[in-house]
C-alpha cells in the first residue's frame, strides 16, 4: 500500500475498522482519529533464512511462494534491525547445513537483540562457536535455536538477559517472545488503555497479558492480576514484578484462556478488565466477560473483524461501546491495531 497517496491511505486504514463495526451493527459512541506510528520504526521481524550456492540468502517470503526477497531496503524496519540484518548474514552459513528454509525471529530491546533461529538442523560444535566469540555481533545478547516454530528453545549463547521496558518496569522475556511490533505503537495502545480506565480504579484484571505490556502500566493505579497461557512468559512478569517489589500488587497466573476462559463467577470483584487475545480473537472469553458483572472493559486487538465479532458479544450481553481507537502499527499492511472501552449500560 505504500502507492497510496496518504490522505487516501489513511481514509483506506481508518475504514478497515468502521466496517468491520458496521458488518457486526456494533455503534461505537465515539471513534478517534487513525493513529500512526513513524516509519522505520518496527523492532520485531521474522525473516526466512537458506543456503544457497551464493552462501546465504535472508529476507521476506514472498507472498505465497518460497521465493525469498532480499533485503535491499526497508521503510518499516528500524535501523538498528535492518543493519544487523545485513551483519548476521555473514555468520550464519554454518548453521545451514540443508537448503531447507527456516526462520530467523529478531527482536530489538532495550539493551540489545534477542535473535531466535528455527526450522534448521541442530547447531554443531561450529556453529556454536561462532557466537562464543565476544567481538562477534555484541550487539546480539541472546542467540538461540528452535527445531521448529513452537518447539523447545535451546540457548546457544546468552551474554546478558535482554531487556524490554513496560511502564517503569525492565522485563526479562523469554526467547522469541511475544512484543508489540514497535515501542511507538506500544505506547499509543496503553495510553488508550490507561485513558480508559474510570476515574477511581479498583482491581484489574488482565487476560492474555504476555510479558506485561499493560500490566505493569496498569499496576500504577491498583492490584492487577495478570493471566497469561505461555508459562515461560508468565514466570517473565512475576519475576520482574518480584524483582522491583512489586509482588503484592501484581500476580501472575498461568491459564489457557482457550480451554479454560475464566467464568462469570471468577470475574466478580473487578473493576476493570483488559483483555488483548492474538488474532484469532476471544470469543468464548467474551462470552463470559458477556455474562458478568464487570463495570468496565478494555479490548486490545489487531484485527479490526475478530474485535467486531468479541464486541458484539458484549453488547448483546448489555455493553456499551464508549469508545474506540485505531492504531496503525503496522504500516502499509491491511492489519490494524484496535482498542475499546466497553462500559456496561
Amino acid at each position: 500500500m505504500q502507492h497510496l497517496e496518504e490522505t487516501a491511505y489513511r481514509t483506506w486504514k481508518a475504514d478497515l475498522l468502521t466496517q468491520a463495526l458496521d458488518r457486526a451493527g456494533i455503534r461505537a459512541d465515539a471513534v478517534s482519529a487513525l493513529q500512526q506510528v513513524p516509519p522505520y520504526s518496527r523492532r520485531r521481524a521474522v525473516l526466512a533464512v537458506r543456503r544457497s550456492g551464493e552462501g546465504v540468502e535472508l529476507g521476506f517470503r514472498e507472498r505465497f511462494s518460497h521465493r525469498i526477497v532480499a533485503l535491499k531496503e526497508c521503510h518499516v524496519l528500524s535501523p538498528g534491525l535492518f543493519n544487523l540484518c545485513r551483519e548476521l548474514k555473514r555468520h550464519l552459513l554454518p548453521f545451514l547445513q540443508q537448503k531447507s528454509v527456516g526462520d530467523l525471529f529478531m527482536s530489538e530491546m532495550e539493551n540489545g537483540f534477542d535473535v531466535v533461529l528455527s526450522g534448521t538442523d541442530l547447531p554443531d560444535l561450529q556453529a556454536r562457536e561462532i557466537f562464543a566469540d565476544t567481538d562477534v555481533l555484541p550487539e546480539i545478547k541472546r542467540f538461540s535455536w528452535s527445531p521448529s516454530i513452537g518447539e523447545p528453545v535451546e540457548p546457544v549463547v546468552q551474554r546478558a538477559e535482554p531487556e524490554v521496558r513496560f511502564g517503569e518496569t525492565l522485563v526479562s522475556p523469554p526467547p522469541g517472545a511475544f512484543l508489540q511490533p514497535t515501542a511507538e505503537g506500544e505506547a499509543l495502545l496503553c495510553r488508550a488503555v490507561l485513558e480508559g480506565l474510570p476515574r477511581e480504579t479498583g482491581p484489574v484484571l488482565d487476560l492474555f497479558s504476555g510479558c506485561g505490556t499493560f500490566t505493569f502500566p496498569l499496576s500504577r493505579s491498583g492490584p492487577v492480576r495478570a493471566v497469561e497461557g505461555d508459562l515461560a512468559a508468565c514466570k517473565a512478569l512475576q519475576n520482574a514484578a518480584n524483582r522491583r517489589g512489586l509482588a503484592g500488587r501484581i500476580t501472575a497466573e498461568h491459564r489457557d484462556l482457550f480451554r479454560q476462559p475464566l467464568r462469570p463467577e471468577e470475574l466478580d470483584g473487578f473493576d476493570v478488565v483488559v483483555f488483548d487475545p492474538p488474532r484469532s480473537g476471544a470469543r468464548e472469553q467474551a462470552a463470559h466477560l458477556a455474562a458478568s458483572s464487570v463495570p468496565r472493559v478494555i479490548g486490545v486487538s489487531c484485527n479490526p473483524s475478530t474485535f467486531a465479532r468479541d464486541a458484539a458479544l458484549l453488547v448483546e450481553g448489555g455493553y456499551r461501546l464508549a469508545s474506540v481507537v485505531p492504531v496503525d502499527q503496522f504500516l502499509w499492511s491491511a492489519h490494524l491495531e484496535v482498542v475499546g472501552v466497553f462500559v456496561r449500560a
